[in-house]
C-alpha cells in the first residue's frame, strides 16, 4: 500500500514537472519574449520603434532606396506621408538601416551594414561601442518588408524597432503645375512662351509671380531657351542634346555639359489640333543639383521682335549700299480680312493710318492668302500665295513682288496663346537687287480695305507746275518747273496780232528761266476772255472757233510761230490756232487750276491749206494760288484777289 502510494506521488510530480517545462518551452516561441532578462526588456512592438527604453514610436512611413549594386537603405519614420529619402531628411526623425541585401538576417559580423537613430550610429567598421546588435531586414515583396533590429551600446542605451508592413521604392513628389529646385517646391503663377524667329528658338518662362505676359529679368521661376526643331519632341535627352540648343536657369541652377535627365515642351490641342494649352515637363541634374518642373494649361505667348524695317539699294558696282533699320510706327491691317491676310507698314515716325506711310521713305503692302496664314511662304516658289508691293516715296516708285525674281520668304503668325497680336516677318530680294527686311509683332491698327488698297497706297507724286515740251513721238523734250502764276485782269487788252481789243485775263508763268515777267521768249502768257473763266469743264479751243478769243504768245525754239497762237478767223486772214489745242482755267476759294496743252501742228495760212508745225506737244500746268502780277502792264485787280 506505501509502495502504491508512493509511485503514485512520484507520477504526480512528474506531471507537474512536465507541465512545468511545456510551458516554459511555449513561452520561448514569442519573438519579444528576452531569454535573458537582464539583456533585453519584455516588449512588445508592433511597426514601431523604442529608444532607450522610452516610449514607443509608431511608425508612419516607410521606404526603400535600391542601389545599382544591389544594396538597400530604409528608412522609417513616425511622420506620416514621406514618400522619399529627402524628405525623411528634413522630417529628422527617421530610422535608417542599410543591408547588403534585404533577405533576412544580417550577419552583423561579416555582412556590410549600417544602423542609424538619433545619436545611435552602427556600422560593421564601428562596433567598439557596441555590446550587442541584432538586424534582420527582409523584403518580401517590392512592397512589404519585414524588419528586426536590436541595439545595445556598451554604456547601456539601446535601439529596439520591429516593422512588418507596407514599405514602397522612394518616389519624387508629384508636381502640378509647380517646379522643385534644392527641395523647394513652388507654385506656377505665369508660364509665357517667346519665340524668336530670327534665332530660331523658343524661350518659355515658369514664374512664381502671377499675371506676366511677356518674359521678365528678375522673376523668379524657371527659363528654358529651346532651339525650334525641338519643340513638340515627345521628350528630349538632356544627356545627349545639343547644350547651345537647350539651355535652362534657375537661380544658381545652368545646364551645360555633364547635365542628365529629360525635357518635353508641347502644345495641348484639341483633335482639330487647336491650341488649348501648353505642356512643360523637365528633370534635370547636374553637379548634383535636381530641377524638376511640371506643368499643363494655359500660358501667355508672343515673339521677340525687331519692330523695325531696312531697306538695302544696291550701289555701284553691285554692292549693297548700308541701309539704317528704322522703326515700325504701326501695323495696319485690313479690318475684316476676306480671303487675305493684308498688312502694311513702313518707316514713317508717326502713322494714324494707312495713308500716313506715305510721309517716310520706304512702306510695303502685303496680303497673304489665309490659307497660307501662320507659316512660312516661299515666294519664288509659291507665287500664287502672296502680293506684295514695295513703295518707294521719294522716287514715287512702286516695284511689283510678283515680278520674276523675287527671292525670300514671308512668315505670319497669331499669338498661340490665342491674344490679338500678329507676328509678321518679311525678308525678301527684289529682282532689281533692292533687299526689304522687316519685322512686327504686336496688336494690327485695323483699316478699311479702301484704306488699304494698293492703288490708295501707290506713291503719287505731289502735283508740281510745269512748262513740258514733247516731240511727236511723245518722247520728252524739255522740263521747266513753274515757280508762281502771276495773273493780271485787262479790260482793254489788245491781241497784237488780230489787232482786237478784248477784256480778260493775262496768266504768266514764271520759271528759272524769266528775267521779266513781261518776256513772251522765257515766259508763256496765256490771255482768255471773261467770259471763259470758270468755264464748265475742258475748253476745246478749236472747236469753239471766235466765240473764244484766246491768245498763247510764247516763242520757243520747239515751236514753229514767233507770232504767238490763238484763235483762226478766215475772213480776217487769221490762221494760228493749231489742229488739236484745249484750257482748262478753274478757281475757287482762291486755289486756281490751270491746264493748257496743245499741239503744234495745223494750218498757218490762209495761202497754204496744207498743215504744218513742228508736231511738238506744249503742256503748261498750274496748282495754287495765284501771284500778284509784277509786270508794268495794265492790271485793276485789287490786292485781296490774291490773299
Amino acid at each position: 500500500m506505501k509502495n502504491s502510494t508512493h509511485y503514485r506521488l512520484r507520477a504526480l510530480a512528474c506531471a507537474l514537472l512536465a507541465s512545468a517545462a511545456m510551458l516554459g518551452a511555449c513561452d520561448d516561441d514569442d519573438p519579444n519574449d528576452d531569454p535573458d532578462p537582464g539583456k533585453k526588456p519584455p516588449v512588445t512592438l508592433t511597426d514601431q520603434i523604442q529608444y532607450d527604453g522610452g516610449d514607443l514610436v509608431g511608425i508612419k512611413s516607410a521606404i526603400y532606396v535600391a542601389e545599382e549594386d544591389g544594396s538597400h537603405t530604409f528608412y522609417l519614420s513616425p511622420t506620416e506621408g514621406l514618400i522619399n529619402a529627402e524628405q525623411m531628411k528634413q522630417a529628422d526623425d527617421y530610422l535608417r538601416v542599410m543591408v547588403e541585401s534585404p533577405k533576412g538576417t544580417v550577419n552583423t559580423a561579416s555582412d556590410p551594414f549600417e544602423i542609424e537613430y538619433k545619436d545611435i550610429s552602427v556600422k560593421k567598421t564601428t562596433m567598439n561601442d557596441v555590446a550587442s546588435v541584432e538586424l534582420s531586414a527582409d523584403l518580401v515583396t517590392k512592397t512589404r518588408l519585414n524588419l528586426y533590429t536590436y541595439v545595445e551600446l556598451k554604456s547601456g542605451k539601446t535601439l529596439i524597432a520591429r516593422y512588418q508592413n507596407t514599405c514602397t521604392e522612394e518616389r519624387d513628389v508629384e508636381l502640378t503645375n509647380q517646379y522643385e529646385i534644392d527641395n523647394r517646391i513652388a507654385a506656377v503663377g505665369s508660364v509665357v512662351e517667346w519665340r524668336n524667329v530670327r534665332e530660331g528658338n523658343r524661350r518659355f518662362c515658369l514664374y512664381e509671380q502671377e499675371g506676366l505676359t511677356a518674359p521678365e529679368e528678375g522673376a523668379a521661376g524657371v527659363e528654358i531657351l529651346l532651339a525650334e526643331e525641338l519643340f513638340g519632341t515627345a521628350e528630349i535627352d538632356l544627356a545627349t542634346a545639343d547644350p547651345a540648343k537647350v539651355q535652362i536657369r534657375c537661380g544658381e541652377f545652368a545646364t551645360g555639359a555633364g547635365t542628365t535627365g529629360t525635357l518635353t515642351a508641347k502644345y495641348l490641342t484639341d483633335k482639330f489640333g487647336t491650341i488649348e494649352g501648353l505642356i512643360v515637363a523637365l528633370d534635370a541634374s547636374k553637379d548634383g543639383k535636381r530641377l524638376r518642373a511640371a506643368y499643363e494649361g494655359t500660358f501667355a505667348g508672343g515673339y521677340a521682335a525687331t519692330n523695325t524695317i531696312k531697306v538695302t539699294e544696291p550701289a555701284a558696282g553691285g554692292e549693297a549700299a548700308a541701309a539704317a533699320e528704322a522703326p515700325i510706327a504701326a501695323l495696319f491691317s485690313q479690318e475684316p480680312q476676306v480671303g487675305s491676310y493684308v498688312f502694311a507698314l513702313g518707316d514713317a515716325e508717326t502713322a494714324a493710318a494707312p495713308a500716313d506711310l506715305a510721309k517716310g521713305h520706304w512702306a510695303a503692302y502685303v496680303r497673304v492668302l489665309a490659307a497660307k496664314f501662320d507659316g512660312v511662304i516661299d515666294v519664288a516658289a509659291q507665287t500664287s500665295d502672296y502680293w506684295f508691293r514695295l513703295y518707294d516715296h521719294k522716287t514715287y516708285q512702286t516695284y511689283y513682288g510678283e515680278d520674276a525674281g523675287l527671292t525670300g520668304t514671308i512668315e505670319t503668325h497669331p499669338n498661340p496663346a490665342g491674344g490679338k497680336e500678329i507676328y509678321l516677318r518679311v525678308n525678301l530680294t527684289l529682282k532689281n537687287g533692292i533687299g526689304v527686311e522687316a519685322e512686327y509683332y504686336g496688336v494690327p491698327t485695323a483699316a478699311t480695305a479702301d484704306a488699304m488698297d494698293e492703288e490708295t497706297l501707290k506713291p503719287v507724286k505731289p502735283f508740281e507746275p510745269y512748262i513740258k515740251f514733247l516731240d511727236k513721238d511723245n518722247k520728252d523734250m524739255l522740263y521747266w518747273p513753274v515757280t508762281a502764276m502771276e495773273v493780271r485782269h485787262d479790260p482793254a487788252y489788245r491781241d497784237s496780232y488780230t489787232g482786237d481789243l478784248l477784256s480778260g485775263y493775262c496768266f504768266y508763268f514764271r520759271n528759272a528761266f524769266t528775267e521779266s515777267i513781261d518776256a513772251d521768249n522765257t515766259t508763256p502768257m496765256f490771255f482768255l476772255p471773261d467770259s471763259y473763266l470758270d468755264h464748265e469743264g475742258e475748253i476745246d479751243l478749236p472747236a469753239e472757233g471766235t466765240n473764244c478769243k484766246w491768245n498763247l504768245r510764247f516763242q520757243y525754239m520747239y515751236l514753229s510761230s514767233y507770232n504767238g497762237y490763238g484763235y483762226s478767223d478766215k475772213d480776217k486772214y487769221c490762221m494760228r490756232c493749231p489742229e488739236k489745242a484745249a484750257v482748262t482755267v478753274k478757281q475757287e476759294n482762291k486755289e486756281w487750276i490751270f491746264k493748257f496743252s496743245m499741239v503744234d501742228w495745223g494750218v498757218f495760212s490762209t495761202w497754204n491749206p496744207d498743215p504744218t508745225g513742228t508736231g511738238n506737244t506744249l503742256i503748261i500746268e498750274f496748282r495754287g494760288k495765284a501771284a500778284k502780277y509784277s509786270g508794268s502792264k495794265p492790271n485793276d485787280l485789287a490786292d485781296d484777289f490774291y490773299k
